[in-house]
Order: C-alpha cells, then structure tokens, then sequence
C-alpha cells in the first residue's frame, strides 16, 4: 500500500473519531448537568474520570495493537467508542455516564496507538515529520468539527442526536479501518521483513 493511501486512510479515520472526541469535550459537561440537572462538580468528575483513564490506557492500547495489529485495534476502538457514545445518548443517571466514558475511552486507547504507530511505520524515514504534521492537522480538523455538528444535532433533536452523531461517526471510523486496510502493513522499506501480519 503506497505513503499517499495510507496517509489518505489514516486521516479519514482520525477526522471521524475526533468528531466524537471534541464533541465530547464540549457537551458531556452539559449532559450532566442540563440533562441530568447534576451539579458542575459531578460534570468535572466525569471529564476527569475520561482524561484520567485515557491517560493510563494508552500504553495497554498499544500493547494490544502490537499483539493483535493494526486493522484489528483500529476496528475494536471505533466500535467500543461508538457503544460508549451511544450510553451517553441514553444515560438516565451518573453512573450510566461513567459506562459511557469507560467505553469511549477503551476505544480510543485501543485506536490511537495504533493508528499513529500504522502511518509512521508506512512513511519513508525522510517524510516522518510530515506525516505526523498532516495526521495532526486532520485531528484537529476532528476536534474543531465535533462540537459544530452535535450542536447543530442537539438543536434538532436533543442532546442524545448529538451523542449518537458522535457513535455514527465512530462506526464510520471503524468501518474505514475494516475496508480500506490491507491484512498487511508496510513495516520499514529497509528492513528484510518489510510487512507485519495483520
């Protein structure tokens, strides 16, 4: 698979899955206390539960995507962050917005190494830096879009339209990953075994 394709690839996934991360960022604070009417410390709790795990799963992430590879990790994360966007668009209490950040943040923790480690091990040694650069910039392109489009949602239908945009948008990263990445990756073109296993 050539450099452009997968940085093509890598792009559209991380611009999907970021949707959903910035929306996060923006309206999980205002699920908990306009929807669930909880005070702005319990919504502080609930941000602080997601850094804190997505800070302490990433290196499991991984370690998972090193053993199952990178299709298989990317797919897995997109899914699980969908099934936690989906628990906030019907949270009813706190404890079921707990769920839901556990699972989105499985989900990025398994999808994220994964598809960082996928496009530098796919860009010549010369290119690494902008490879990473462009990667980034479709991140925030994510990001900046997610509160835009749950807002626009939640106008519509509510705050649970928005939640689920953001689960739409999850599968759509997953199913990017599931399509259009071979079995194999590209691992080092200097290296006598130049593609992992899938």
């Amino acid at each position: 698979m050539s450099v452009v394709r997968v940085m093509i690839i890598t792009a559209s996934i991380v611009l999907l899955f970021q949707i959903g991360a910035g929306g996060e960022l923006a309206l999980l604070p205002l699920l908990v206390t306009s929807h669930l009417g909880l005070s702005a410390s319990t919504a502080g709790s609930a941000m602080f539960i997601v850094g804190m795990l997505g800070g302490l799963l990433l290196v499991p992430g991984g370690m998972a995507s090193d053993r199952w590879g990178r299709r298989a990790t990317m797919i897995a994360g997109g899914v699980i962050s969908a099934a936690g966007f989906a628990v906030y668009a019907v949270a009813g209490a706190f404890g079921a917005v707990v769920v839901g950040a556990v699972l989105r943040v499985v989900g990025a923790s398994l999808l994220w190494p994964a598809a960082t480690a996928w496009i530098s091990e796919s860009s010549p040694r010369r290119s690494h830096a902008l490879a990473m650069g462009l990667f980034g910039e479709f991140e925030n392109v994510g990001v900046t879009l997610g509160p835009l489009l749950g807002g626009l949602a939640w106008s519509l239908a509510g705050i649970q339209a928005a939640f689920m945009t953001y689960a739409v948008a999850s599968l759509l990263a997953a199913l990017v990953a599931a399509v259009s990445t071979g079995r194999r990756t590209p691992l080092m073109k200097s290296s006598p075994q130049s593609y992992i296993s899938h």
